[in-house]
């Protein structure tokens, strides 16, 4: 409310699926494995419900309508390291940078859907 009354819109930023390391530390199936705790795993539903259950609970506080997504310096390496991602991808003919765009549409398909128009920094990943 007072940024509202200054005129001024405020945008959050959710960074995912590479910095957001620390979610892991309440929710740790959120992380590909215990070795490989970032990015978020690709591969699991649950990563998806904890997103939209924030940015649905984001949308109560901030009535501005961009939300920034993230998706910059992103290691996809660890998840052709993590065997079950591993398998998620072999079994979908993915690579780490087909995952990684995979997550990143995901995520702005939920954003979409809660009436947020999502915003990310441009793809910065890196493959091992």
């Amino acid at each position: 409310s007072y940024a509202k009354k200054r005129g001024i819109h405020v945008m959050a930023e959710i960074d995912v699926p590479g910095h957001a390391e620390s979610w892991g530390n309440g929710y740790p199936k959120l992380w590909p494995s215990l070795s490989c705790t970032e990015p978020l795993d690709v591969s699991s539903n649950f990563t998806f419900e904890v997103i939209t259950g924030i940015l649905s609970d984001m949308r109560k506080i901030f009535p501005f309508g961009l939300f920034h997504l993230g998706g910059d310096e992103v290691y996809t390496g660890c998840w052709n390291l993590t065997p079950h991602v591993k398998q998620w991808l072999d079994e979908r003919n993915m690579t780490t940078k087909d995952a990684y765009k995979y997550f990143v549409l995901k995520a702005q398909e939920i954003a979409i859907d809660l009436n947020w128009i999502p915003v990310n920094w441009s793809a910065h990943y890196i493959l091992p």
